[in-house]
């Protein structure tokens, strides 16, 4: 199911739900949407060692900003890292939704325009992430598999999870 058209602004759009999907470079977010990021971010990450990651650095600024937006409120947000010396794959990370919004489909409408635009901009390259093991399963329905599983500082299981370019 599409839930979206392309306007002229290349935004995906919904009328019938009233939200926008869209993926912005970081020199395009404005002051307004790196506050909400950071502050869903928050909302979703608790743990302390996340939130001091929180801090804008070079990697928000190489990577590709994903925004699900509702009436103009950011509802769900992520980004893509493109591969470097850092980051081996094409990186997904930060996935998150606005608590208020979880349980209606956001996630699905988010990581669907991801892995289109991540077809568009590096249709060669695999697609990783890290997941809880409570997100394990909805991403293996978009196509992703687990290679193997670690456990971070705080001693939570993370599925190392990737998926191969279409």
């Amino acid at each position: 199911m599409n839930f979206f058209n392309k306007n002229k602004q290349n935004l995906l759009v919904s009328s019938n739900l009233n939200i926008e999907g869209t993926c912005k470079n970081f020199s395009e977010l404005s002051v307004e949407e790196i506050a909400s990021i950071k502050k869903i971010k928050l909302e979703n990450f608790k743990n302390s060692e996340i939130k001091n990651s929180f801090e804008l650095n070079i990697i928000d600024h190489r990577s590709f900003h994903f925004l699900i937006l509702q009436n103009k409120n950011l509802i769900a947000y992520s980004r893509l890292v493109p591969p470097s010396s850092n980051f081996k794959n094409l990186t997904l990370e930060r996935f998150c939704v606005a608590n208020a919004y979880k349980g209606r489909g956001i996630s699905r409408i988010l990581i669907k325009l991801i892995i289109d635009k991540a077809a568009d901009l590096f249709p060669r390259e695999v697609l990783s992430l890290s997941s809880l093991e409570d997100t394990k399963l909805f991403y293996e329905k978009f196509g992703f598999s687990s290679n193997y599983f670690t456990h971070d500082e705080n001693g939570n299981l993370h599925y190392f999870m990737t998926r191969k370019s279409k």
